[in-house]
């Protein structure tokens, strides 16, 4: 015990130091009730997250990451694989429940905040990339959401001239009858 602490310690020491930079972001549920105002997002807020998290984090949007904060020198002679696979395993993105009620099961409709962390060997690289990982989240979620949006608002303004048609007609059916 007395040799295997000094040695511990020592190796300790000489490792070199790890930081890990973490951002979280509320995804919370639909305020105004269903009845009012139908939400254009219909899925839950765990599925669309993984859904961004597949989007976002792509083979390509890593190694372009990993070029633009210069993540790993070409002196390190690594593949484009090997890039990727650190770039993975240095990421971590954790979905947690919020709990409208303390000491209860969360439900469905509590919605969730995630959290995107990255590890490296540089407090500023770590920081760096965190924050681009989310960035590229929220950005994919304004646009995967303006899609939904402008979806909605088409089928709207589809639907109102196709009724202002239908009003039109009658309306001319009433004029003839009179």
């Amino acid at each position: 015990m007395l040799l295997l602490l000094p040695i511990g310690i020592a190796v300790i020491f000489m490792l070199p130091p790890k930081y890990l930079a973490e951002g979280r972001i509320a995804v919370e549920s639909q305020v105004i009730p269903e009845q009012w105002v139908q939400s254009t997002v219909n899925t839950r807020a765990e599925e669309r997250i993984r859904l961004i998290q597949q989007r976002v984090l792509t083979r390509n949007r890593l190694l372009e990451i990993s070029d633009k904060y210069n993540l790993f020198p070409r002196e390190m002679g690594l593949s484009e694989g090997e890039r990727v696979n650190r770039m993975e395993r240095g990421l971590n993105i954790e979905i947690v429940p919020l709990r409208s009620r303390p000491n209860q099961a969360p439900r469905p409709d509590d919605g969730v905040f995630f959290v995107v962390g990255y590890l490296d060997r540089s407090p500023e690289k770590a920081f760096q990339v965190t924050n681009e990982v989310m960035t590229l989240f929220l950005s994919e979620d304004v646009r995967t959401r303006t899609e939904g949006a402008t979806t909605a608002t088409e089928f709207f303004r589809e639907e109102t001239q196709r009724l202002a048609s239908s009003i039109d007609k009658i309306e001319e059916r009433i004029a003839d009858y009179k």
